[in-house]
């Protein structure tokens, strides 16, 4: 589809058995109705619409009646580090936002209906198109697995989720939008052993540290503001607190990852062309 993304959908009633695909499948995305995962012991796990599915191996996608599934793959994946590996605590299967599931569906069906042929359009729709696929697996770590409705925390994960950029998210603002007190939501967040204050924050540094994976050209700043951090003081802070690499060295490894995934590209173009 582009010089480093395949994709293409698949209607029910069918099987994908991930293990024969002419590309291997990183990414699996149900776009409407219900599909199953049947792993290799004869588990099955049901994939309501809009649930993402990484890297499955020895398994097979049962696509039902009724229902669509977009498989995807990279390139750059298939010559270097998995999404595993890049992306450490993403889970196998994760619900994702539906209307960023729509979106994807609608660009990949239309590029998907319409290659590119010029490289500047390839580059536009190949940045576009890893831009949402890096959203969808942003999203699949940011929303908890449970059903919304099942506990006060895990709707409240979701809000955080959906507005991690707003500049008054705390205890308070979350408290008035589920009509609940501070403190009864506090307890909420004590009962999961943490508070309210440190999952916002590790959902800014999430986000944050996916902008630098997927773009490692903007600056800190930029992306400091974009994960909703009030500074990039702040951001630093709250790297530093969780463990991670500071974002000044997440950018340089991103950059020459960026650089690597470039130059498999061309080596492949130009064993493609031939001599």
């Amino acid at each position: 589809m582009t010089d480093d993304i395949r994709a293409r959908h698949v209607a029910g009633p069918a099987t994908v058995d991930v293990d024969r695909q002419r590309h291997p499948v990183h990414m699996a995305l149900v776009l409407e109705g219900t599909c199953r995962l049947r792993r290799h012991d004869g588990s099955l796990v049901p994939l309501p619409h809009s649930t993402l599915v990484i890297e499955p191996d020895h398994a097979t996608i049962e696509v039902l009646d009724g229902a669509r599934l977009g498989l995807v793959s990279f390139l750059s994946v298939a010559s270097g580090p998995s999404l595993f590996e890049g992306a450490p605590g993403l889970r196998q299967v994760a619900p994702v936002d539906a209307a960023l599931t729509r979106i994807t569906e609608v660009v990949m069906a239309w590029v998907l209906a319409e290659p590119p042929t010029g490289t500047f359009a390839r580059h536009i729709i190949e940045r576009t198109l890893r831009d949402l696929v890096g959203g969808l697996i942003l999203d699949s770590r940011l929303r908890p697995v449970t059903a919304p409705e099942q506990s006060l925390y895990s709707a409240v994960l979701h809000h955080i989720a959906d507005h991690y950029a707003d500049a008054d998210l705390g205890p308070e603002s979350i408290a008035a939008a589920f009509s609940v007190s501070t403190r009864h939501l506090t307890r909420a967040f004590q009962e999961e052993a943490t508070t309210i204050t440190a999952s916002i924050a590790s959902t800014r540094v999430s986000v944050a540290a996916a902008l630098i994976g997927q773009q490692p050209e903007l600056g800190l700043a930029e992306v400091s503001a974009k994960s909703g951090f009030s500074s990039l003081q702040a951001m630093r802070r709250a790297f530093r607190a969780s463990g991670r690499n500071s974002p000044s060295a997440m950018r340089t490894l991103a950059a020459q990852r960026h650089r690597a995934a470039n130059r498999s590209r061309r080596d492949v173009d130009t064993t493609a062309d031939g001599p």
